[in-house]
């Protein structure tokens, strides 16, 4: 396999990090008036989560990772892309008018115009672009390419909430998944989630995200079926052994004070974690329903308090399920923002 093509498949399985909203510590959310939907879920039995799992969510294109110079019979270095104005995070969908369906079917169709003119549409920022460049053959393989790297989906590290043995479907994040080059929610409801295992942590910081690194470990565990802005839900296809079955806890016996969360900062060992409820809005239907504080020192010390990857981890209280993390303050990393648990099981469901 010659450099050019390891590049692009290397670039291929890397994981990019889940879209997340941040916020700073504003009360006046909580204080809202929301509609508020009958919800139903509580008393309801589920399997608790805290486990790590890896998501995927297919786009319709490709997106742009980067760019890379490569070598033309003329001898100079080429990058088409780069020089068209093509930018990381575009979202090409395609080709002279061809739809392009995924990574390979996008390289190849370059590769076959060749010499031709390329007609380019994509999106960026919610809009629609279209441009013109020729593809370049390269010297070390033979075959047109115009300079960039791109990926089929987007793709990252979640904690999964619960499972809902009934009807063995699962809930995660407490919030949508986003497309980088918008900010808007995925339309395309199509994706996987994998078991993961964390390899590496970086802390967040006053003003600055950590974030949890991890590897996919596992076949597809389950398909998402709804990504919407209160989490991602789909089918179940694994069998817990040894799971924690646990109730679902009205919102009137939710209160302020010591909880713990359920996550994974290291393999695939799912720990308790000490944190306090700080604030509740029992009439809010809304993915920030519930203030919360971080107070286990050894979380504290190893994450710096909530990071990416930890969307979704679920908050237990009095031995119930009230709900799961969804948000970090950006300028207070032990602060966040949570869903209350009987909002996602009212969309687990087939």
């Amino acid at each position: 396999m010659n450099k050019f093509k390891k590049h692009i498949l290397f670039l291929l399985i890397l994981l990019s990090v889940l879209s997340f909203e941040f916020n700073v510590y504003d009360f006046s959310i909580l204080n809202s008036n929301y509609k508020v939907t009958n919800v139903k879920a509580s008393q309801q039995s589920v399997i608790l989560g805290g486990n790590s799992i890896g998501i995927t969510m297919e786009l319709d294109g490709v997106l742009v990772l980067g760019f890379s110079e490569f070598l033309g019979f003329d001898g100079k270095k080429h990058c088409p892309a780069r020089e068209s104005g093509l930018q990381e995070q575009d979202l090409i969908t395609s080709v002279n008018d061809n739809q392009v369906k995924n990574a390979n079917d996008f390289f190849n169709l370059i590769n076959n115009i060749g010499t031709e003119q390329i007609n380019l549409t994509y999106e960026r920022n919610g809009q629609e672009y279209s441009i013109y460049l020729n593809s370049v053959k390269s010297a070390e393989d033979g075959m047109y390419h115009i300079g960039l790297w791109a990926k089929n989906g987007t793709n990252g590290i979640g904690t999964l909430t619960f499972i809902n043995p009934q009807n063995n479907t699962f809930a995660s994040l407490g919030h949508g998944i986003t497309d980088n080059s918008s900010g808007e929610l995925i339309t395309k409801e199509m994706g996987s989630i994998y078991y993961a295992s964390i390899k590496g942590i970086t802390k967040g910081t006053d003003g600055n995200t950590g974030e949890l690194h991890g590897t996919f470990v596992s076949n597809e565990i389950g398909n998402i079926t709804k990504n919407n802005q209160y989490g991602i839900y789909g089918n179940f296809y694994e069998t817990k052994s040894g799971a924690k079955i646990i109730e679902i806890a009205s919102r009137e016996e939710i209160q302020i004070g010591k909880a713990q969360i359920y996550c994974c900062i290291k393999g695939e060992d799912v720990k308790p974690y000490d944190i306090e409820i700080e604030a509740i809005n029992n009439s809010a239907f809304t993915n920030k329903c519930m203030v919360i504080k971080i107070t286990d020192n050894e979380l504290i010390s190893k994450t710096g308090g909530i990071i990416q990857g930890m969307s979704g981890s679920p908050i237990v209280q009095n031995n119930k399920l009230i709900g799961a993390i969804t948000h970090v303050m950006i300028n207070n990393p032990k602060r966040g923002y949570a869903i209350f648990a009987d909002i996602m099981a009212s969309y687990c469901e087939k």
